[in-house]
C-alpha cells in the first residue's frame, strides 16, 4: 500500500516539475522556439536525383519531378 502512495508522490512530483519548468520556458522562449526545437527530429535532407538533377526529399522514394526510384 505504501508504494502506491510513493508512486502517487513521485507522479505529482514530475507533473508539478514539468509545469513550473514549461510554463517558464514557454513564455521566455514563445512557440515559435518550442516548434523549432520539436521539429528537429523531423528534418530530412534534400537528394539530387540521379536522373533529371533536381532536388528531392530523402524521405520519398521516387523524385518529386521526373518520378523515378530514387534508390
Amino acid at each position: 500500500m505504501c508504494s502506491f502512495f510513493y508512486a502517487i508522490m513521485i507522479f505529482g512530483g514530475v507533473a508539478v516539475l514539468a509545469i513550473v519548468i514549461g510554463i517558464p520556458f514557454y513564455l521566455w522562449f514563445g512557440q515559435e522556439t518550442i516548434d523549432m526545437v520539436s521539429e528537429i527530429n523531423t528534418k530530412t535532407a534534400d537528394l539530387t536525383c540521379w536522373h533529371c538533377g533536381k532536388q528531392t526529399s530523402s524521405q520519398r522514394g521516387r523524385c518529386l519531378h521526373c518520378h523515378q526510384e530514387l534508390r
